[in-house]
């Protein structure tokens, strides 16, 4: 597995994490950006669970990191 390749699995690891998580929610009301991350019904409380959405970006952005 080369440089990229482990960057890139390592990136869908961290990314994937978010699902298996609890409480990760937002009210559209008070958090707007958020909001639109959001995935799947409301809940009791008028909140939506969110996750981190899959964007093209080059690898080379995370170098920094």
């Amino acid at each position: 597995m080369n440089a990229d390749e482990r960057r890139s699995h390592l990136l869908e690891q961290f990314v994937g994490c978010w699902e298996k998580l609890d409480g990760f929610s937002v009210d559209a009301s008070l958090d707007t950006l958020a909001s639109q991350f959001a995935t799947g019904e409301e809940n009791q409380f008028s909140e939506k669970l969110w996750r981190p959405i899959t964007q093209a970006t080059d690898p080379s952005m995370l170098d920094p990191l």
